[in-house]
């Protein structure tokens, strides 16, 4: 057998290691539902389908999905302009969204961080399982004026959100 095809099956058995049984993973959604039915600021999640995808995409840690159900729904309260306005998913806006998505063409950055984070949303709902999402951009056209848009407070709130509150579904090219 080649070097590089023990390497593959190495990996492969080293991740098979991380994924729990269906009864381990039934446990820990079990888990987490006792655990947000404590949790005073966060709404009662009784979709287990859904815990089950946001468990998996953040590669089955408990403490890492607990960190980030807390601030999933603690920024939807804090920046609501963002995250919970106009966000009606049979509206034009969010069909377009899905469809793919212009952000130069787009006036403020509270409307492109909405967009982005429609998309976010859309994936998490949709129950995409250890899917990573790349994100191709042509900065060609960008000059700084577009650069001097995007404030220290508004790139931060991005990086907080995507990393903080979001399963990690964004990979890397």
């Amino acid at each position: 057998m080649s070097k590089k095809i023990e390497d593959s099956q190495t990996v492969l058995e080293e991740k098979s290691l991380l994924v729990p049984s269906p009864e381990g993973l039934k446990e820990d959604v079990n888990y987490l539902k006792e655990w947000i039915a404590q949790e005073p600021d966060l709404p009662n999640i009784s979709d287990e389908e859904w815990l089950t995808t946001f468990l998996c995409n953040n590669k089955f840690s408990l403490e890492r999905t607990k960190r980030k159900l807390v601030n999933y729904y603690v920024y939807r309260s804090k920046y609501p302009n963002v995250l919970m306005r106009s966000r009606d998913p049979s509206s034009m806006e969010a069909l377009q969204t899905m469809k793919a998505f212009r952000l130069g063409s787009l006036q403020s950055a509270n409307e492109v961080l909405k967009r982005v984070f429609m998309a976010a949303d859309v994936m998490t709902l949709e129950r995409i399982r250890l899917a990573k999402t790349i994100v191709v951009a042509d900065c060609g056209a960008l000059t700084y004026r577009h650069y001097l848009r995007l404030t220290p407070i508004l790139t931060q709130f991005g990086d907080i959100m995507i990393n903080g509150a979001y399963a990690e579904i964004v990979g890397k090219a």
